[in-house]
């Protein structure tokens, strides 16, 4: 299963639940390019994107960056690093994006994020303008990153997870590595998986994510659609119950009522708490069917 998860649902639902979080922060538009760090965050770039389309709304642009483990050596500089990727393409190629956002799917010590968001501060460093940053993964290893909390959007603490293999991604790791004339032998690039068989799983794997991702969304909209009556009509009894209250409780109010006004201000009190906690209900109603 997709980084351990038990089931492609479960899967699906953390996806979710982190897309859910970046539209709220407006991270999930088409002025935000998305940075994935290739091979592992494939499968989660995938399924938020997906998602979206099965639900009728625009992903933003993504990119992919494969990020090697040789960026941990000592001797990393994310200066070198952006000139290089600056002579492939350049950043006015992304001058009608305001923000950046840098996907994995997970973050053990939070190197790789860290490292990457260097990077790109200093690709955009020139006169293209500055980028806000952001950086977001399905889970982290509560504890061992060392992230601003603020500038980290994710789902789960503690979350275990598996690296995502070439039967889940689709591509692989080069043997060789790219060279620069100032010998950048810590860029690696990475290809389509060419074996067959590995390719075979991938495809038979993406197709059954597709399926499950497109059950998801259906059921998704059925429930919001019950939760959306179950609502309203929470909202309509509990505004019939504060209007009763306040015409039980006008005597009371104006001191113009004739006969056993106590009642009448006893139950227009009750009537109108009743009402006021029907409306509280409502909106956590509301708020829970959008997780």
């Amino acid at each position: 299963m997709i980084y351990g998860y038990p089931t492609n649902e479960k899967f699906i639902d953390k996806a979710y639940l982190l897309l859910d979080k970046l539209r709220r922060k407006q991270l999930w538009q088409k002025d935000t390019l998305i940075v994935a760090l290739d091979k592992s965050a494939r499968p989660l770039a995938y399924a938020l994107r997906k998602l979206s389309q099965e639900e009728g709304k625009a992903a933003p642009d993504m990119r992919f960056f494969n990020y090697s483990s040789h960026f941990e050596n000592s001797d990393f500089e994310p200066d070198e690093v952006a000139d290089f990727i600056r002579e492939k393409i350049g950043p006015e190629k992304f001058s009608g994006y305001k923000s950046i956002l840098l996907l994995d799917d997970h973050l053990y010590t939070g190197n790789s994020l860290k490292n990457m968001k260097k990077v790109i501060e200093s690709y955009f460093s020139g006169n293209e303008g500055k980028k806000a940053i952001n950086l977001a993964a399905l889970g982290t290893t509560e504890g061992h990153f060392k992230i601003k909390k603020r500038d980290f959007i994710f789902v789960d603490k503690d979350l275990s997870t598996q690296r995502a293999d070439e039967a889940q991604t689709g591509v692989r790791d080069k043997e060789d590595y790219e060279k620069s004339n100032i010998q950048l032998s810590h860029v690696r690039l990475s290809e389509r998986e060419k074996d067959k068989e590995v390719y075979a799983d991938f495809i038979k794997n993406r197709g059954e994510l597709a399926r499950d991702i497109k059950n998801y969304i259906h059921k998704r909209q059925i429930q919001e659609g019950k939760t959306s009556l179950l609502e309203k009509a929470v909202r309509i009894f509990s505004i019939i119950f504060i209007a009763s209250g306040l015409i039980l409780g006008y005597g009371g109010i104006t001191g113009n009522v004739t006969g056993n006004s106590a009642t009448s201000d006893s139950w227009g009190v009750v009537l109108i708490v009743f009402g006021t906690l029907g409306l509280v209900i409502s909106r956590k109603i509301s708020r829970n069917s959008r997780l």
